[in-house]
Parts: structure tokens; sequence; C-alpha cells
């Protein structure tokens, strides 16, 4: 598989305007819905939630990548979000988030 067949220029979002974790991960999803993307954003969410739940995915220096798995879907899917600002996320370095992959 290559990179051209994951990363979709409809999912990516260089201006997330979220200023929490969760309106992070809604509006992620809702990137992947206008690009196309074809589940409810809602339930997708609650996916993302759950597994943020276990342990945040912030990894650090700036970086988050929330996944889940979506029992419908067959195909990876990667959105990419961007925060100028940044997002308190609970990574584990405690610094806010500006880069998302979500998968």
């Amino acid at each position: 598989m290559q990179l051209d067949q994951i990363f979709k220029m409809e999912f990516i979002n260089t201006n997330l305007l979220a200023k929490t974790k969760t309106e992070a991960l809604a509006e992620l999803v809702n990137t992947m819905i206008q690009g196309g993307f074809k589940l409810n954003s809602s339930s997708i969410i609650e996916i993302l939630q759950q597994r943020e739940n276990l342990g945040s995915t912030g990894i650090g220096d700036g970086v988050a990548i929330p996944h889940g798995k979506i029992p419908e879907l067959d195909d990876l899917i990667v959105a990419f979000g961007r925060s100028t600002e940044g997002i308190v996320y609970g990574s584990l370095d405690g610094k806010p988030v500006h880069l998302f992959s979500c998968f």
C-alpha cells in the first residue's frame, strides 16, 4: 500500500479551531466526513473517545495519534490536523498538541 492511498488531501485540516480534546476529535472526524467518509460521525467520535479513556494518544512533543477500530470499515483511513495554538490533550509530556494523525 502506498501513502497516497492512505493520506488523502480531503482528509487534511491544517487549521483546526478546536480548544479541547473532544472538539479536536470531532473536528478530525468531521474533516473525514466532509472529505467523503460515509460513516456516522458520532459513533466514530465515541470509538475515539473510548480509546482515549484507556490512555492518552498524545505521544509528546506536540503530537497525538488518536485511533480506533471501526467494525464497518475494511480499509485504513487517516486524517491529519494541525492546530497552530495547540490543544491541551493530556499528552505524556504534558505539552499541548499541535499535530494530529487520526487512524
